[in-house]
């Protein structure tokens, strides 16, 4: 059985008694006192207003929590609620956009500065993941049982999946990230449990290309400006950074239990990464050197199971 598989069994069944209560949002998932909403505001103010934030998917608490990207000792300046169910994936695209995977179902897209979506994108299965590509289309993972999993495409604004990307290889997606060329990179576990990284190219439809690495489970993925595949692996609790085309690393760092997903600010000076149920945290690492530089706590109770900075770094 999946990590994800086993963190949503694990969490679901003891916060089953929330349903139905809080504050309208879906499952009834309420809003954590003391920390107001992010204001509805105009357009243009809410651009200035998205600039330099760090989002995080607070999966218990069910919320989207705001903090300044810069700054020492930070703590939430706002949270998004409404429309949230235990997100568990984050993305911003290139105009400050916000994407959450909720979890189960569908993705929420949230403008910069506003707390309510403006509208829902629609999987054929189970999301577990969302990447934006340099065009706008939408890529979206999923996780089915008895089912093929595979990756939604949207594409033109379009609210329902466009077409999909299929890879007999792939078991279920852990994690996604774009490189300069547009080219699509999914992290996942093929049919046999092994962790595993394919490339597809701009509209393909699969299969892929195994890029022929494997990991003990890789999860979160990203690029840097010079190209440069950066990857986490939760069990190895390491960072992985490959030099293009190539299959070993140019250099690794340590991470505290359970990474998961991670971020770049827009300079690419630092990495952040969020510790997935071991505890409720944030790391800062300075990149490319890898040093813990800072550590974010998240609200007691909850746990961090996604993050996104805007402005998004450019690749």
């Amino acid at each position: 059985m999946s990590i994800v598989r086993l963190q949503f069994i694990s969490l679901v069944l003891p916060l089953a008694a929330l349903a139905g209560c809080g504050n309208g949002s879906p499952g009834g998932v309420a809003s954590i006192p003391g920390i107001a909403p992010v204001a509805q505001t105009a357009p243009t103010a809410a651009k200035r207003a998205s600039r330099g934030l760090l989002y995080v998917a607070d999966y218990l608490n069910g919320v989207v929590l705001i903090y300044r990207e810069s700054g020492k000792n930070r703590a939430p300046i706002g949270q998004i609620s409404a429309g949230i169910y235990y997100p568990n994936s984050l993305a911003v695209d290139a105009s400050g956009d916000l994407y959450v995977v909720n979890d189960p179902g569908n993705v929420q897209v949230y403008a910069p500065g506003t707390r309510r979506p403006y509208e829902t994108l629609s999987p054929d299965v189970y999301a577990t993941t969302v990447a934006v590509g340099a065009d706008g289309s939408v890529y979206v993972g999923t996780d089915c049982s008895g089912c093929t999993d595979k990756v939604d495409v949207f594409t033109g604004g379009s609210l329902t999946p466009s077409y999909s990307i299929s890879d007999p290889g792939i078991a279920i997606v852990f994690g996604m990230a774009l490189d300069a060329a547009n080219n699509l990179y999914v992290v996942h576990d093929d049919p046999s449990g092994n962790s595993r990284i394919g490339m597809f190219a701009p509209g393909s439809h699969g299969p892929g290309i195994d890029l022929g690495l494997q990991f003990s489970t890789a999860v979160g993925i990203a690029f840097d400006a010079a190209g440069n595949m950066v990857v986490v692996d939760a069990l190895a609790n390491e960072v992985y950074v490959y030099t293009p085309k190539s299959k070993t690393p140019k250099f690794t760092f340590s991470t505290p239990p359970r990474p998961w997903g991670l971020a770049f600010n827009a300079a690419q000076t630092k990495l952040y990464i969020n510790q997935n149920r071991e505890t409720p945290q944030v790391d800062v690492f300075s990149y490319p050197r890898g040093k813990l530089i800072e550590t974010i706590p998240l609200i007691p109770g909850g746990d961090a199971a996604g993050v996104a900075i805007s402005p998004a770094a450019a690749k």
